[in-house]
């Protein structure tokens, strides 16, 4: 595994609150901020949700990832968690590809780019 791999690895087993705390606390425009867990879990979802219509053009208009799911070889949430971290790293300014894109995977790319229930995750 690489060193990418395994840090996606570690971060798909964070709950989306945890995710939440981690985007907090690797944003750089937070570097010399202290939080406690709340205050970052906040500022986390307030991070993501700023971010979440660019990554939607991103991801959904952009890459297409509806189109893409169906024919790409995403068997494998890391495989899907580390192509996504690839497509959205110029996005970001700064703040690490593999913990906005875990998010994105938990929370479900489909759902995010809203594609046609026949197509599946």
């Amino acid at each position: 595994m690489t060193a990418l791999e395994d840090e996606l690895g570690e971060l798909l087993l964070l709950d989306e609150d945890q995710l939440y705390i981690a985007l907090a606390r690797s944003d750089p425009a937070n570097a010399d901020v202290m939080f406690s867990p709340v205050e970052a879990r906040e500022t986390g979802r307030r991070t993501f949700d700023r971010l979440e219509e660019p990554l939607r053009h991103r991801i959904c208009d952009e890459w297409n990832y509806c189109a893409k799911k169906k024919s790409s070889n995403f068997g494998d949430t890391l495989t899907l968690t580390a192509a996504v971290a690839d497509v959205i790293v110029t996005v970001l300014g700064g703040i690490p590809a593999g913990t906005v894109a875990t998010l994105l995977v938990k929370k479900g790319l489909s759902k995010l780019c809203r594609c046609r229930a026949d197509d599946h995750d």
